[in-house]
């Protein structure tokens, strides 16, 4: 089992925890349930964060990280940053 499998596999368990669904609910209330970039509202909606959420582990539930974006927004915007 290598190191990133673990860190993996950490990451995704914090996703699991009530204190990520509150902040994802809070990000998606604060900005109305639409999509920050292309102002869609509603549908499938991510939760994303601004400052990555496996490098910034003390930011994952501060709201101020969190952006709504539609599901291909969101897409988009992770296939731009690699």
């Amino acid at each position: 089992v290598t190191e990133a499998y673990i860190r993996a596999k950490e990451d995704d368990d914090f996703r699991r925890t009530p204190e990520y669904h509150k902040w994802r609910k809070n990000v998606y209330e604060r900005d109305n349930y639409t999509c920050q970039h292309c102002n869609k509202k509603g549908g499938k909606l991510n939760a994303h964060h601004i400052k990555p959420f496996s490098t910034y582990k003390d930011l994952r539930t501060q709201i101020e990280n969190g952006v709504t974006l539609c599901e291909k927004c969101h897409k988009l915007l992770h296939k731009k940053g690699k």
